[in-house]
């Protein structure tokens, strides 16, 4: 499959399916899409040409229609926290982010601060 009809085959499926994430191997030309179905699980499908993967993609879907999605040009609210500044970023569930794992590691083996026993 060429460069052109290549990038003009994967606009099609990436307009069919939005929500998939759909490339071409760069090593081995084939045609990939990963997509989840209803349950939430990814599956990744491997196609020799758009068609299969067309197929690929919708029968590991569900064979459920695209779900819609929100055609707006405004940011979503961040929900206000009683306490909080507004300039703090909010993560997840509002938690703190956790120190990388080896900061954590190396804290059950030194003492990383510059505290006095």
């Amino acid at each position: 499959m060429g460069g052109r009809n290549a990038d003009q085959a994967l606009a099609v499926l990436r307009a069919r399916f939005p929500e998939a994430q759909v490339w071409r191997g760069e090593h081995t030309g084939k045609l990939w899409g990963l997509v989840r179905d209803p349950s939430g699980r990814a599956h990744l499908v491997e196609a020799e040409n758009p068609v299969e993967l067309g197929r690929l993609l919708e029968d590991a879907q569900g064979g459920l229609p695209p779900a819609p999605r929100p055609v707006t040009g405004r940011a979503r609210p961040v929900p206000r926290r009683a306490g909080v500044p507004t300039s703090m970023p909010v993560y997840g569930r509002h938690e703190a982010p956790r120190a990388p794992w080896w900061r954590r590691l190396a804290g059950a083996f030194v003492q990383l601060d510059d505290e006095e026993w």
